[in-house]
C-alpha cells in the first residue's frame, strides 16, 4: 500500500509538470519571442515561392510635339498624339518570360491616322540560369533555410522547456528540504520541552538543557533560511510561467527509492542539433552549387511574333491582331560576359567558407552530442546506486536517532550522541533530496538532447 500512494503521487507530480509547461508553451512570450526567426524565413520561403506573378501593366501617354521630324515619321512636327499600351507579362522559375502587348497609337490631326500593333514574346535564359536551375536552387535553398530554421526552433523550445523544469524542480526541492526542517524542528522542540522538565524535576544536568536551546535556535534559523529559499525559488518558476503559482499545485518529494523513471533510449540522428547542423550544410552545398552556377555567361534565347496595322479611315485594331497577315517573325539570341568575373567568383568564395564552417560545426555537434549522451547515462547510472544507498542510510539514520533518543531518556547515552543522530539524519534527508533533483535533471536532459522532451510532455 504504501509504494502504491508513493507511485500515485510520483504520478501526481509529474502530471502537474506536464500542465505547467504545456501552458508555458502555449501563453509564454518567451517561446513566441523564439518563433520569430522562423516565422520570418516561413515569409522568405512564400516570398521565393510568389515572386514571379502574373502582371499587368497600362499606359497612356498625350503628347503635343513641335520638334522637327523626319519626313516619313509618324508625327510630323507640329502634331498631337496620343499612344496607349496594355500589356501581360509573366517570369517562370525555369528562366523563361512570356510577355504580351497591345499598343494603339492615334494621331490627332485631320487624317485621323491611326496604328495598333501587337507582340508576343518569350526569352529563355541558356547560360548561368540555365533552364532556371539557380532559380530552382534558390527555392530549395529557402525551404530548406526554412526548415532549418524550424528545427532550430524546436531545439530552443526544448531548451527553454529545460529550464523551466529545472525552476520546478528547484520549487519541489526547496518545498521539500521546507518540510524536512520542520520535522527537524518539531522533533528539536520536542527534545527541549523534554529536557526542560527532565531538568527541573532533576533527572538531566542544566548543561543539557543549554546544549537542547543551542540545538534548537540553529534549527529555527535553518527553518527561516529554507522558508526564504523557497520563495525565491517560487519567484523564478512565477518569472518563467509569467503569473503567480500556487505552492499546493507542486508536491514534495518522498525519501523512497521507488518510482524513478527508466533512462529514456533514443538516437543521436534525432537531437535537434545535429539534424540543424545537418540541415544547414544541405543547404550551403546547394548556396555553393549556385555561385557556382554563377560564373558562367547570361545567354538569353528570344523569339517574338508581332502584328500592326495602319488606316485613316477605320479602327486599325481588328487587321492589327494576331492573325492578320502584317506579322513579323524574330529570333533573338544575346550573350552577356562580365569580364574576368570577379563578383561571382568572390561570392562562390564566400559560399565555400560557409559550407567549411558548417561542416566543422557538425563534426563538433556529432560529437558534443554523443559526450552529452553518455554523460547523461554515467551520471543516471551513478544516481540510481546512489538513491538506493541513501534510501537504506535513512532507515538506519532514523532507528539510530529512535534508538539514542531511548538511551538518552535511560541515561545510557549524552545528549551530543543524540544531537549528532539528529544532525545525522538531516544530512541523510538532504543527500536524498539532492540526489533526487539531480537525477530528475539528468532524466529530463537525456529527453531534451534525444529531441523527446516536448512529445514526452505532450503526452
Amino acid at each position: 500500500m504504501k509504494y502504491i500512494l508513493l507511485s500515485l503521487l510520483a504520478l501526481s507530480a509529474n502530471a502537474d509538470l506536464k500542465e505547467f509547461v504545456n501552458e508555458y508553451l502555449g501563453q509564454s512570450h518567451e517561446v513566441k519571442q523564439l518563433k520569430y526567426s522562423y516565422d520570418l524565413q516561413l515569409l522568405s520561403m512564400e516570398l521565393e515561392d510568389e515572386k514571379r506573378p502574373w502582371t499587368l501593366a497600362a499606359s497612356t501617354e498625350y503628347e503635343d510635339s513641335k520638334l522637327e521630324t523626319s519626313p516619313f515619321s509618324l508625327a510630323p512636327s507640329g502634331q498631337k498624339f496620343r499612344t496607349d499600351v496594355l500589356a501581360l507579362s509573366k517570369e517562370f522559375i525555369w528562366g523563361g518570360e512570356f510577355t504580351f502587348s497591345g499598343t494603339h497609337y492615334d494621331l490627332d490631326s485631320s487624317s485621323s491616322f491611326k496604328s495598333y500593333s501587337q507582340s508576343l514574346e518569350y526569352s529563355q535564359d541558356l547560360g548561368a540560369n540555365l533552364f532556371g536551375r539557380n532559380d530552382f536552387l534558390s527555392l530549395d535553398i529557402a525551404e530548406e533555410t526554412a526548415n532549418y530554421q524550424k528545427l532550430k526552433f524546436e531545439g530552443s523550445k526544448s531548451k527553454s522547456i529545460v529550464l523551466l523544469v529545472n525552476d520546478y524542480l528547484q520549487v519541489r526541492r526547496e518545498k521539500t528540504l521546507l518540510d524536512l526542517q520542520r520535522q527537524a524542528f518539531s522533533r528539536s522542540l520536542k527534545r527541549l520541552n523534554l529536557i526542560k522538565k527532565q531538568v527541573k524535576d532533576g533527572i538531566k544536568e542544566r548543561v543539557d538543557l543549554y546544549s537542547s536551546q543551542t540545538a534548537h535556535s540553529f534549527q529555527s534559523e535553518l527553518l527561516e533560511e529554507k522558508s526564504a529559499a523557497l520563495e525565491n525559488a517560487l519567484r523564478d518558476l512565477e518569472t518563467r510561467m509569467e503569473r503567480k503559482v500556487s505552492l499546493r499545485k507542486i508536491e514534495a518529494f518522498e525519501i523512497s527509492e521507488k518510482g524513478l523513471k527508466p533512462v529514456p533510449q533514443g538516437s543521436i540522428d534525432e537531437n535537434f542539433d545535429v539534424k540543424a547542423i545537418k540541415k544547414k550544410l544541405s543547404y550551403l552545398k546547394k548556396s555553393v552549387d549556385k555561385s557556382d552556377n554563377s560564373i558562367f555567361p547570361t545567354i538569353t534565347l528570344k523569339g517574338t511574333y508581332s502584328t500592326n496595322n495602319y488606316d485613316t479611315t477605320k479602327n486599325p485594331i481588328s487587321d492589327g491582331t494576331f492573325g492578320s497577315d502584317n506579322d513579323s517573325k524574330a529570333l533573338a539570341l544575346t550573350v552577356s560576359i562580365p569580364l574576368g568575373f570577379d563578383v561571382q567568383k568572390n561570392a562562390l568564395k564566400v559560399a565555400r567558407l560557409n559550407k567549411m564552417e558548417a561542416e566543422y560545426d557538425k563534426r563538433l555537434t556529432l560529437v558534443s552530442v554523443k559526450n552529452n549522451i553518455e554523460n547523461f547515462k554515467r551520471n543516471l547510472a551513478r544516481l540510481d546506486k546512489n538513491i538506493a544507498s541513501v534510501a537504506k542510510r535513512y532507515k538506519l539514520a532514523q532507528k539510530t536517532v529512535t534508538e539514542y533518543n531511548r538511551l538518552y531518556n535511560r541515561g545510557r547515552a549524552n545528549l551530543d550522541q543524540v544531537i549528532r543522530a539528529e544532525e545525522d539524519l538531516i544530512n541523510t534527508e538532504s543527500a536524498f533530496v539532492e540526489y533526487k533533483i539531480a537525477r530528475e535533471k539528468q532524466y529530463y536532459g537525456l529527453l531534451d538532447i534525444y529531441g523527446q522532451l516536448e512529445s514526452h510532455m505532450r503526452k
